[in-house]
């Protein structure tokens, strides 16, 4: 076999005849010697000290055929090497001899040489020249051009390489401050840029929020127009049901007087009939002070009630409602100098909205000469007795003294009308928080009673508050 193969190769070799048969044993026995590993075949041979080494053979070769191609090998190279010596030798030796043979005709020439100058006559004069220096001052000469050349050429070859550097460097210099300045001015177009359209996007914006602010105002202002023109609707409804309960109430007053004054002229005449001379005076003084005295009597003697400070007032509004043509409640804060209208007639707050005589509510006094800050006896001290409060608290105003000192409650009223202040106050509070007005605008004034009827309502009502902060 050429060379080491598979067992199967054997395998599929014929065995039909002796020869065939015995050329496929061979055949494996060849490749069992082909195929072997080295450690089996020092195992086979013995050499147990040699089983861990590595070893490779060609796979045409056993390892017995390996180990005798390997002695072969080395006598080959050796003999090889030896004949390579000894060529080495010759060669040298050859040297040699040549080298011998050159001193020899050196020494031969230089011998001929002296013979002829021996011969020759001595030179009579002192010119002499030594060809050998000569040469070697020409030599020298060309040698030192030589060297002068080579060193300016290397010179120059320094100057223009550094020159060179030097001018490359400025170039990459230059360059890179060129690439410098168009990357600084692209930033710069760049940010001009990028500040411009932020500027515009807010003027965008801005504009945006300016037109829908100037939406929001149209808005706004139309429906303000809107509740403006909805508020002079109510107001003129108000104000025309304010002047028909005033008209009803005034004719009710002149019925009143004119059967008062039917009743005491038809007294009159009873008296006259049946009265003396001496009880004429006394009569006619009895009948002067009935025809003075008022009809809009408020007689009611009972104690606002009510859950809380808003339901007691509006309950005491109502009733004092009857002594006058209106009667409004007025919150004040005397550190502001602001007051305002917070029920009339008994109606409170909003709740007033849908009323129909409440046309004062939410009016406010802002003027710091109004009497409603200026009257020192609406800022007094408690009294002690409902007498000291009717005396030292109450405020009592008539004709042209209400338009010198007080704003009117109502714009469209005329100053010939009476008008009661009755401040609303409890033992613990030292400034009023409510104010009750009572105003009659029919030219009628108050008597003593009814305002001593009116300031017992709110003295009763300022005590039966627990305190003046605990309201609405």
């Amino acid at each position: 076999m050429d060379k080491a193969r598979p067992f199967e190769y054997v395998y599929r070799l014929t065995a039909n005849t002796i020869e065939e048969l015995s050329y496929g044993e061979a055949v494996y026995d060849r490749q069992v010697l082909l195929n072997e590993s080295w450690r089996s075949y020092a195992t086979r041979k013995g050499r147990l000290d040699e089983l861990e080494r590595e070893r490779v053979k060609w796979i045409t070769r056993t390892w017995e055929e390996e180990e005798e191609v390997r002695v072969r090998q080395r006598e080959v190279l050796d003999r090889a090497e030896a004949e390579g010596e000894k060529e080495i030798a010759r060669r040298e030796e050859k040297l040699r001899q040549r080298k011998q043979q050159s001193n020899k005709m050196v020494e031969h020439l230089m011998a001929h040489e002296e013979r002829l100058h021996s011969s020759r006559i001595p030179c009579r004069h002192n010119l002499f020249v030594d060809f050998d220096d000569f040469q070697q001052l020409k030599f020298n000469l060309e040698r030192s051009v030589v060297s002068t050349a080579e060193n300016f050429l290397r010179v120059i070859s320094c100057i223009g390489e550094e020159g060179l550097f030097e001018g490359l460097l400025i170039m990459g210099e230059y360059d890179n401050l060129y690439h410098s300045m168009r990357l600084a001015d692209r930033l710069r177009r760049e940010e001009e840029e990028r500040r411009r359209l932020e500027e515009e996007r807010l003027r965008a914006i801005e504009e945006q929020k300016r037109l829908e602010e100037m939406r929001q105002r149209e808005l706004e202002e139309a429906e303000r127009l809107r509740k403006e023109a909805m508020d002079q609707a109510k107001l003129i409804e108000r104000k025309r049901r304010e002047e028909e309960r005033r008209a009803r109430a005034r004719a009710t007053r002149e019925k009143s007087k004119q059967r008062a004054s039917h009743e005491n002229q038809a007294q009159e005449v009873s008296l006259e009939q049946t009265a003396t001379i001496t009880d004429a005076p006394r009569l006619a003084e009895n009948s002067l002070i009935d025809e003075v005295k008022p009809v809009g009597e408020c007689n009611d003697s009972r104690i606002p009630e009510g859950e809380n400070i808003t339901e007691m007032i509006s309950s005491g509004c109502s009733m004092l409602t009857a002594a006058g043509d209106v009667c409004c409640v007025l919150s004040v804060d005397k550190e502001l100098m602001k007051s305002t209208c917070v029920c009339q007639n008994g109606i409170w707050g909003e709740a007033a909205i849908e009323g129909s005589v409440s046309n004062m509510l939410g009016w406010e006094v802002g003027d710091e000469t109004s009497l409603i800050f200026a009257s020192e006896k609406l800022y007094r001290p408690f009294p002690d007795s409902l007498d000291d409060y009717c005396l030292l608290c109450v405020e009592e105003l008539r004709g042209s003294d209400f338009g010198n000192f007080c704003t009117s409650l109502d714009s469209s009223s005329s100053l010939n009308e009476s008008l009661i202040m009755l401040p609303l106050q409890t033992p613990d509070s030292e400034v009023p928080r409510y104010v009750f007005v009572i105003c009659r605008q029919s030219g009628d004034l108050f008597d003593r009673k009814e305002l001593e009827t009116a300031a017992k309502i709110v003295w009763e009502l300022g005590k039966a508050i627990p305190s003046p902060h605990g309201g609405s």
